[in-house]
């Protein structure tokens, strides 16, 4: 199974999955108006998963299609939009996510929302001949609702 992500994979991806109850996710689009290509335009996805009610908790994630998306500012705010939506609007108290080191822009990004890391397992990657470590961070609902 490829772990390879496109924005074919992610349009059927949110389609087969918005019915899920611990599932959350949302498209984000560039809409016509701001779009210089003209229309509306699939960028990507974002989403909360693993959404547990109970315990108040969900993973965070995200992703950007095309390299020429990143870096505009697009995903941070789609994070800040689901980050309320999860707090404010579901209730939930701690919401996490997982990054690989190598992700610097995107490790910025989480920690510009207000992430911060809570752990590591070192070396669990292996790509390119290289040992990557996973990065986890969250945010707390109490640090979401004080900013």
């Amino acid at each position: 199974m490829s772990n390879v992500v496109t924005l074919a994979n992610e349009r059927a991806w949110i389609e087969n999955t918005t019915k899920s109850t611990d599932q959350y996710h949302f498209g984000i689009v560039l809409r016509d108006g701001h779009n210089p290509r003209g229309g509306d335009r699939l960028l990507g996805g974002v989403s909360l998963m693993d959404v547990h009610l109970i315990d108040r908790s969900a993973t965070l994630g995200i992703f950007i299609g095309e390299e020429e998306d990143r870096s505009k500012g697009y995903g941070a705010e789609a994070i800040k939009l689901l980050l309320d939506y999860g707090f404010r609007w579901l209730g939930l108290h701690n919401i996490d996510l997982h990054v690989n080191s190598e992700n610097a822009r995107a490790i910025a990004c989480y920690q510009k929302a207000g992430f911060r890391e809570y752990g590591r397992r070192h070396d669990a990657i292996f790509r390119d001949g290289q040992w990557i470590d996973r990065v986890y961070m969250e945010i707390l609902a109490q640090d979401w609702l004080t900013k």
